[in-house]
């Protein structure tokens, strides 16, 4: 259970009170039987020097019967036990006792201390009486006895208990007094901390238009000063956080973008319109889980607070594209959507011509070859016949940007598939250098190669040879002489397969090295009409490697030869 402050400070006083009030009961009792003690002592002391006088004459003639008459008398006065014991412990005389019954009292500790000191004194257990006595010995000379003087502890008792009710009658009265005292004080101190603790309250939460009453001029009036100052900066920054939130949710909302703020404990801090719109959000719920309702959405925001690293991909909402982009923040993840749907329409239209067209124009370009081919073998004028050549070359490389287009087309399609079937490298690799062993000899270029025993790869197997094709081709285009090496091996530490073609040809300036795999870029355009090349065999290339999912990278020097280096996993 919580205590209060006030709660606190009453108990503080209220313990205080206790503790006096204890220790006072305490001391005054001891200071009580102290001092009864000291005053009986004191009483049976002047006893005994009244009655050793009056003794002494008796104790010379050894009249015995004038000693007990004397110990009676004071007994029947005073109520006190009176005892004649002489110097070897044998009662004489005792005022209450039949001294033949009594036993030798040589080892009692006031007769001890009488014989040693001259007096003596002690509280101990009569045997004789069976009760608490307390006892005072003076010794008496000549001859040499002990008078003792005794007299009851219950008196000292009743006195006692006497005094201590009316002690702690007074005492209960203060204590009760003291609690009144204790709770009283802890309203009084407990009244400012009560208006501090309001003021602060509302101070801040910026709720309060209101000042405290400063009533006290101590350190406590100093604080409610200061609060209420603190109440107001407060305030005024709260109205100005509001109306800064108002200006950024109006400006984010004008911002044509859905986008979204989520913090770690899942609450969405602010959403846009048309991220609204898009991920459905329902407004009944708090958590982002449980507002949003499209999937797609849902598992990129669980992928970035998983994997707490920024996530991009594309996802399809309704035949909408979207481009998801996440960052992963200390505080919790914003994501932000980009509308692609225009872009990927404009892509899959550019597409469509590109393949409508270039099925269109094989026909007729086919045609117009088969009549160029007749026409060359009836042509007997060699300059006409040198046009006929020309005419056909460039009907050839058109054939082959047609062929290039369509490829491209399909691998870069973003529904195209590949046909995964074990494949073995090494194979696909000697069929394609068989196609162009015949025009490497014929321009003095020599192939040499290099194949480690590879594992069988899970592969599009037609892709595979259409990416090594472009590549050799390319190699042993532009290099008049020399040689091309090929070399592959498994990298098992990263499981997968490295090829790598080397040559030795014309090279690629380093500024151009970025560019290459752009389609239709071209390094020198001239030689480019001369060798029959389109532009599109390294991006067909390029495409072909991510698609599954490998890496390619470029080295070149100028007039030194150029080295392609490719990693594709043994799994898709």
């Amino acid at each position: 259970m919580k205590r209060t402050f006030s709660g606190r400070i009453f108990l503080v006083c209220f313990s205080i009170v206790f503790v006096l009030e204890i220790s006072n009961i305490l001391i005054v009792n001891y200071i009580l039987k102290s001092q009864s003690t000291k005053m009986l002592s004191q009483s049976m002391r002047n006893i005994a020097l009244t009655v050793e006088p009056s003794l002494k004459k008796s104790i010379t003639q050894k009249n015995l019967q004038e000693i007990e008459k004397i110990f009676k008398e004071i007994t029947n006065k005073t109520d006190v036990r009176i005892t004649l014991i002489d110097e070897k412990g044998s009662i004489i005389a005792d005022s209450q006792t039949q001294t033949k019954t009594m036993e030798n009292h040589s080892d009692r500790p006031e007769f001890r201390k009488a014989m040693e000191r001259g007096e003596g004194d002690s509280i101990r257990w009569s045997p004789t009486l069976d009760r608490y006595f307390y006892y005072y010995a003076l010794k008496i000379d000549k001859p040499s006895m002990v008078l003792r003087v005794s007299v009851s502890t219950d008196r000292i008792k009743e006195i006692n208990s006497i005094l201590f009710r009316q002690f702690f009658l007074i005492t209960l009265g203060l204590f009760l007094l003291g609690i009144i005292a204790s709770i009283v004080a802890a309203r009084i101190l407990t009244y400012p901390v009560k208006e501090i603790l309001k003021l602060s309250e509302e101070a801040s939460a910026g709720l309060s238009e209101n000042k405290g009453v400063v009533k006290e001029t101590d350190e406590i009036g100093k604080i409610i000063e200061n609060i209420n100052n603190l109440g107001l900066v407060i305030r005024r920054m709260v109205k100005e956080k509001e109306l800064r939130e108002i200006e950024i949710e109006r400006f984010l909302n004008l911002i044509d973008v859905p986008f979204t703020i989520i913090t770690q404990q899942g609450n969405i801090v602010f959403a846009s319109k048309k991220f609204e719109e898009i991920s459905r959000m329902e407004k009944k719920h708090n958590l982002w889980w449980e507002k949003i309702r499209v999937f797609e959405i849902n598992e990129i925001i669980n992928k970035t607070f998983e994997n707490k690293d920024g996530v991009q991909e594309e996802i399809i909402i309704e035949d909408s594209y979207f481009l998801c982009k996440t960052s992963f923040l200390q505080d919790g993840v914003i994501l932000v959507m980009f509308d692609m749907s225009g872009i990927r329409k404009m892509e899959k239209a550019r597409k469509d011509f590109v393949i409508a067209t270039s099925h269109e124009l094989k026909t007729p370009l086919t045609a117009i070859k088969g009549y160029t081919e007749t026409l060359q073998d009836e042509i007997k004028d060699p300059q006409q016949k040198e046009f006929i050549e020309i005419i056909n070359h460039n009907i050839s490389r058109l054939e082959k940007i047609v062929e290039d287009l369509i490829n491209l087309s399909q691998i870069e399609d973003n529904d195209a598939k590949l046909v995964l079937e074990t494949v073995d490298i090494k194979k696909i690799v000697e069929n394609v250098v068989s196609l162009y062993m015949k025009k490497a000899r014929e321009k003095g270029i020599e192939f040499k190669i290099n194949i480690q025993d590879l594992p069988l790869i899970k592969a599009d197997g037609f892709r595979i040879e259409q990416m090594l094709v472009n590549l050799i081709d390319n190699s042993v285009r532009y290099t008049e002489k020399g040689e091309i090496s090929i070399c592959i091996s498994y990298q098992k530490d990263s499981a997968t397969i490295k090829i790598e073609i080397t040559d030795t040809g014309i090279g690629i300036p380093h500024q151009h090295l970025p560019r290459i795999f752009e389609r239709f870029y071209v390094v020198d355009k001239a030689r480019s009409r001369q060798t029959g090349g389109t532009g599109l065999g390294l991006s067909i290339v390029k495409h072909i490697v991510l698609l599954h999912n490998g890496t390619i990278d470029v080295e070149s020097e100028e007039n030194k030869g150029t080295k392609f280096t490719i990693h594709l996993p043994l799994k898709i």
